[in-house]
């Protein structure tokens, strides 16, 4: 290099544009590895079910055995009415 800056010759240019295009060519690579990596979570996030909160679970199943016992405890209520 002189004292400017600039290759003092063409095998200094010639260096520098190869090692230009050496990191051009390792970015294109890694733009290549994100598309992939992008795709991956795009197909996992598609895959993924949304699940509920605990406490709607337990309140659902919760829902459900009250309203069995009032179905058994109506049945048995109308059962002891017809004996009558």
């Amino acid at each position: 290099m002189n004292d400017t800056g600039t290759p003092a010759n063409f095998t200094e240019l010639a260096v520098a544009v190869g090692r230009i295009e050496e990191k051009v060519g390792r970015v294109s690579g890694i733009e290549d590895r994100l598309r992939e990596v992008e795709k991956s979570v795009e197909r996992i996030e598609v895959g993924q079910k949304p699940k509920a909160p605990w406490y709607l679970v337990v309140g659902g199943v919760a829902g459900i055995l009250t309203g069995a016992v009032t179905i058994v405890t109506l049945i048995s209520i109308l059962a002891k009415l017809g004996t009558f």
